[in-house]
Parts: C-alpha cells; structure tokens; sequence
C-alpha cells in the first residue's frame, strides 16, 4: 500500500499540485486521507526521500524538493522511435521521388 502512496504523491508533485517548496500535510492527515496507518505513510515518504523528491524535518515536516525526472526510454522504446523517423524518411524519400518524375 505504502507504494500507491508514494505513487499518488509522485504524480500530485509531477503535476504541480504539490509544488517544489511546498509542505505536505502531516503525517497524521495523510494516514487519514489514505486511510492507512501512520507507518505506511511513512514508508511512502521513506521512498520518495530516498527518490530525493521530498525531505522530513523533524517538528518542521515534509516538504517537496523537487520534481521527479522522467525515466529514461528503454532500448526497445528507442529502437521503436529509430524505426519510426526510417519509416517516416521512406515516405519522405517516395513523396521526393513522385515529385521528381513529374519535373518536365
């Protein structure tokens, strides 16, 4: 469960409604809105600081540092997209050569 938290709280801080500056709610209000126990929010919390997405103060609480970064395109992902731009340059090549025909 601690992982849906972090998860809901990664994309609250991606989507900028929890901006970077910006403090969460105590510990005690995010176990109530999650309706879980106080120590699985803080494992969600645990996960995102080790992510360096968010630090806790002890009597000052949490606060976001910063937003997470995107992950970086697999090698299936990028050869997905090489293949993509060489099918697109084929058209490319086609539609030059049609044009080039019609040249009087």
């Amino acid at each position: 469960m601690f992982e849906q938290i972090a998860d809901d709280l990664r994309g609250r801080i991606k989507s900028g409604r929890l901006p970077v500056g910006r403090k969460l709610p105590p510990q005690t209000a995010l176990a109530e809105d999650y309706g879980v126990a106080i120590n699985t929010v803080r494992a969600a919390l645990k996960v995102l600081a080790r992510e360096g997405l968010v630090r806790t103060r002890s009597t000052r609480g949490t606060f976001v540092l910063r937003e997470p970064e995107e992950p970086a395109p697999t090698s299936a992902e990028l050869f997905g997209m090489l293949q993509r731009i060489i099918d697109r340059l084929d058209q490319v090549e086609v539609r030059l050569n049609e044009l080039e025909q019609r040249k009087p």
